[in-house]
């Protein structure tokens, strides 16, 4: 079992974040050569959005809120959570001075961002159920969600079991070690994190892990493409 979770703690977070960054490098460069045949032929001249343009477009969705805005609700709602569940790890990593303008304890959000996420992501696998997303759906865009909402549940579980209970086995300090190990290639594992496989740890092991295959997915999936597509696609017409 510590074999297990030193593979799934250490090597795969490695391998997740390479398959990410040059994932998501290999998607850039296609969509923009790809980009530059569609423009090159386009016969009407489109409007130059700028930088600025460009980037409120792709982060408020005003298509989606005009269409379908409690579709829309749900996305703005999951990217400003999601937001702050970057800015909460980052806070596992070391103290940020500037976040705790308003004073909390690590984990940010106090369990509320995990919860708003998971029924956010929710609403997002029920909806392709029905149709007509159901018709254009395909099998990546459900595998990305369940995984997505697997990690949240696991990484949820973990800290509300802390707020709620006071329930822990690892504290923020045993976390910033680990990460810490893994930042500065020198990777180890707590003692905590692998003398007693249960509780905490297991949770963890799951978060990770679903968490990496998030990781690994997420460049294949319509969610980078329409991350990158539609920003890129926008500038490219300036």
């Amino acid at each position: 079992m510590q074999v297990i979770y030193y593979i799934i703690l250490i090597p795969m977070v490695y391998a997740a974040f390479a398959v990410f960054i040059i994932g998501t490098a290999w998607q850039a460069i296609r969509i923009i050569h790809g980009l530059k045949y569609s423009l090159g032929i386009a016969v009407e001249p489109a409007k130059k959005p700028g930088v600025l343009g460009a980037l409120c477009e792709t982060a408020l969705f005003p298509r989606v809120l005009k269409t379908h805005p409690v579709h829309w609700v749900f996305v703005a709602v999951f990217h400003v959570a999601f937001l702050l569940l970057i800015l909460g790890h980052l806070e596992l990593i070391g103290e940020i001075g500037a976040l705790q303008a308003i004073r909390h304890e690590v984990f940010l959000g106090g369990g509320v961002i995990g919860i708003i996420l998971f029924v956010a992501l929710l609403f997002f696998l029920f909806r392709r159920f029905h149709a007509p997303v159901r018709e254009i759906s395909e099998a990546g865009n459900y595998y990305i969600l369940v995984v997505l909402l697997l990690a949240v549940l696991f990484g949820s579980q973990l800290h509300l079991a802390r707020s709620l209970f006071a329930y822990s086995t690892i504290e923020v300090y045993d976390y910033r070690e680990y990460l810490a190990g893994i930042l500065t290639f020198r990777p180890a594992l707590p003692a905590v994190f692998t003398e007693n496989c249960v509780g905490h740890s297991f949770l963890l092991v799951l978060h990770v892990f679903f968490a990496n295959l998030f990781l690994m997915l997420f460049p294949v999936s319509r969610m980078m493409h329409a991350l990158l597509a539609f920003p890129l696609a926008r500038l490219r017409r300036r």
